[in-house]
């Protein structure tokens, strides 16, 4: 009997088997269309949340950070404190994660 795939896996096949050439955003893209594609997209959203928070893999991160359409997170403050995290290990995504950040206040601006 055949094991069921795990999407976390289908998701890292997708970024490991990437052209050589393409950077993260087309690979974010896909993942974000299989959020409208798949009847539980909502497994796309926890793995990014796990990329997010449990890894130690440059490429994943980039890709979760990528990732535009939805949040990572239920609130502000939740993004902050892991964004914080993330830039102590990696400077280099301060300008992704603080644009994440400013996109958060402006689309929460409008609601008030």
């Amino acid at each position: 009997m055949k094991q069921p795939v795990q999407l976390e896996d289908v998701m890292e096949f997708i970024l490991r088997n990437r052209a050589s050439n393409l950077d993260v955003a087309p690979v974010a893209d896909l993942l974000e269309r299989m959020l409208w594609l798949l009847a539980d997209g909502e497994e796309v959203l926890r793995v990014r949340k796990s990329w997010l928070e449990h890894e130690t893999d440059f490429e994943k991160v980039r890709v979760a950070l990528a990732m535009s359409e939805t949040f990572p997170y239920d609130s502000r403050e939740e993004m902050t404190a892991q964004f914080t995290s993330l830039t102590r290990r990696w400077p280099t995504l301060k300008s992704t994660c603080d644009a994440m950040l400013e996109t958060w206040d402006v689309q929460h601006a409008r609601r008030r």
